[in-house]
């Protein structure tokens, strides 16, 4: 019993010593594996690194050799070459010839400034400290709107290129002051920023902008020219119904501007439906398809009583050409040719 007893206890350590081997023995398999498979992860890293190595020297031979083929002649067209999507602007006007390089890719491709300022950098092209700041109107923040609203009455352009032929003008006022927006907006003096790039801002169509818009329209009705300018908005972004209406209200009763008429070409929806400013401007009702007051942007019963009382040129063949043209049912059209053919005889009989 005893001897059993004995050789048990042996084959038990025996089995434990030769499982804590076979452990020991997986473990160490384990081992071998991960450090193989980190031998190969780190030979094909290396591989991949001197990949890398190799393609950077070979790009560095290629910059090197390309490098001087780019200069301040050529670098617009080597920009165009890489169909960067550009903003547009027309660089024109008087002194716009003065207008350095950089300024002319900084502008055109404004939205890859990061890019064109590093290619600058590449290819040693000169610009100034200010550039990497530089900011066009349509990106001037609260603080920057708040001094343009606070000083507007220098908001005008030189030579009255507020909306067109104005990059050099632009240019040249940002170069007096070393491309500080907020000193450019300080001074007693023309801005030289174009309406058309500022009016693109999309602070300007936001609540406490949009209300800085109507208190000027209503401040200076007949004041600054400047203030006139916001009439355009329309042009360069989206205003709310609401808005448009808010915007119609404040038009000046006499001495409409070319921005006025624009306006009310554009909302001729609104105008039709607002009755107040149909009794303001009933006296300018024309038969004119050009003019702001083409008697078709009238409610139908204006342009009703309109064609009725229509005297111009043919008579009745005019009047029947005005309204082939009104948007009203045939039955509508036929009922009021009625009318005026009874008007007519009317008149003809007495």
């Amino acid at each position: 019993m005893i001897s059993e007893k004995i050789n048990e206890m042996v084959n038990e350590e025996v089995g434990r010593v030769i499982g804590d081997k076979i452990a020991e023995l997986d473990e160490a398999r384990k081992h071998l594996c991960d450090v193989e498979e980190k031998t190969r992860y780190l030979d094909n890293d290396n591989y991949e690194l001197n990949q890398k190595v190799r393609s950077l020297s070979k790009a560095e031979d290629l910059i090197a050799k390309f490098t001087p083929l780019v200069n301040k002649d050529n670098f617009e067209d080597f920009l165009d070459s890489l169909n960067l999507e550009g903003t547009g602007i027309v660089i024109d006007g008087m002194d716009s010839g003065k207008i350095p390089v950089w300024f002319q890719a900084v502008v055109k491709y404004y939205d890859h400034k990061e890019l064109v300022i590093s290619l600058m950098n590449l290819f040693n092209i000169d610009y100034p400290n200010w550039a990497a700041n530089f900011k066009l109107p349509y990106d001037y923040n609260e603080e920057e709107l708040d001094l343009f609203f606070r000083n507007i009455s220098y908001a005008s352009v030189t030579n009255g290129a507020d909306f067109q032929h104005n990059t050099g003008f632009f240019y040249e006022k940002l170069k007096r002051n070393n491309g500080d927006v907020k000193l450019l907006l300080t001074k007693s003096d023309y801005f030289n920023i174009p309406w058309n790039l500022l009016l693109q801002n999309k602070l300007l169509v936001t609540g406490e902008y949009f209300n800085k818009i109507l208190n000027e329209l209503k401040e200076n009705s007949m004041g600054y020219m400047n203030s006139f300018n916001f009439f355009y908005i329309q042009k360069y972004q989206e205003l709310s119904s609401y808005q448009v209406s808010q915007m119609l209200d404040l038009l000046p009763e006499k001495r409409l501007m070319d921005c006025h008429r624009a306006f009310i070409n554009q909302n001729v929806d609104i105008f039709k439906i607002k009755p107040e400013l149909v009794n303001r401007f009933l006296n300018k009702i024309s038969d004119n398809q050009f003019s702001t007051f083409y008697y078709l942007n009238y409610p139908v019963e204006i342009q009703k009583d309109y064609v009725k009382d229509y005297t111009e040129r043919y008579g009745y063949r005019d009047k029947f050409e005005m309204v082939k043209k009104m948007d009203i049912s045939k039955e509508d059209k036929i009922k009021l040719l009625s009318e005026i053919a009874e008007m007519e005889l009317g008149e003809s009989e007495d």
